[in-house]
């Protein structure tokens, strides 16, 4: 097995604990790239997964941490960060490029596109 399929299913892993609380044991099979459910049910059993019938519930140590390091922000909050920094990108003066032919003047990002003077 190489380590890129290793690491691989360690990530589909520690998201699935995370974005579900059950799925199916053939589903978390096929995500999890295991040839036999049974492979399946041993790596349940190292992450301390809960399976019972033909599911896995997510309750361990993996959804805890998951949930103890997720911090909301605020709506409101977001949004005004956000205008901020609109603001501060609107302060940023053009990119002027010097060709043999012509002065370009590039505005990002709010006014994408590109101003040329004497560009025939």
């Amino acid at each position: 097995m190489t380590q890129l399929t290793l690491t691989v299913r360690e990530e589909v892993a520690s998201c699935m604990e995370r974005a579900y609380k059950k799925l199916k044991l053939s589903d978390a099979q096929r995500m999890l790239m295991f040839d036999s459910p049974q492979a399946t049910l041993d790596y349940c059993k190292k992450h301390e997964w809960r399976c019972s019938g033909d599911f896995i519930t997510f309750e361990g140590a993996g959804a805890a941490a998951s949930q103890s390091q997720h911090k909301e922000v605020p709506p409101l909050e977001l949004i005004n960060n956000t205008l901020v920094y609109a603001k501060e990108l609107e302060r940023i003066p053009p990119l002027l490029f010097m060709t043999s032919t012509a002065t370009q003047v590039i505005r990002f990002p709010m006014g994408v596109g590109v101003m040329a003077k004497g560009v025939e």
